[in-house]
């Protein structure tokens, strides 16, 4: 994975995928852009779980819509 300005871009099964996250007190961002033209983005109305973790819907979300095979 490399750093491009502010994005993170990395292979990924086959695809380029582009990431960037951020957020604000209170928040927590994602959004992706892949090289099949999928876009998604997904917020979190919190930054951290209560065991001061990030949220973990970030990793599950991700695995999720690469399981979907066609889009309409």
């Amino acid at each position: 994975m490399r750093r491009l300005g502010g994005w993170s871009v990395a292979r990924q099964d086959g695809k380029i995928i582009h990431t960037h996250n951020g957020g604000l007190p209170s928040t927590s961002t994602l959004i992706t852009m892949r090289s099949d033209g999928l876009a998604w983005a997904i917020l979190f109305n919190n930054d951290q779980t209560f065991e001061g973790k990030a949220p973990a819907g970030i990793v599950g979300l991700r695995k999720a819509i690469d399981t979907i095979a066609e889009w309409r």
